[in-house]
């Protein structure tokens, strides 16, 4: 299901407005490498919040408290986080890329967790 909502996210934005003006790239703008691996952690919390089933208050602060952690282990702000995201969505062929990686690395992992389930 994890994958379906990617896929939906990914259309969305390959299908968005192309002739929308580029923001200038600034010095807080996140290395897309960098990103595919902040949007991997990020996405892994997402679920994990979502799979404990906690009240809607509750969940939306573990996220916050998630996604701060997770860009504090990166040297990140929010704030940078958050720009790059914008930056990027004005540039939806390297959004589409980040995201391609997202899936294939998390992809990877479901496998080589499938793989050490199995042995034992």
């Amino acid at each position: 299901m994890r994958h379906f909502y990617l896929i939906l996210l990914l259309n969305l934005i390959a299908c968005g407005d192309t002739n929308l003006p580029k923001l200038q790239r600034s010095s807080n703008i996140i290395h897309h490498e960098k990103m595919v691996d902040i949007l991997k952690e990020v996405h892994y919390a997402e679920s994990k919040v979502n799979i404990d089933k906690i009240n809607t208050a509750q969940s939306k602060k573990r996220i916050e408290n998630y996604y701060s952690d997770i860009l504090a282990s990166y040297n990140y702000s929010e704030d940078d986080f958050y720009e790059s995201m914008d930056y990027y969505y004005q540039v939806p062929d390297t959004l589409n890329k980040i995201y391609t990686k997202v899936i294939e690395a998390m992809s990877k992992d479901q496998s080589i967790l499938r793989s050490k389930l199995e042995e034992d």
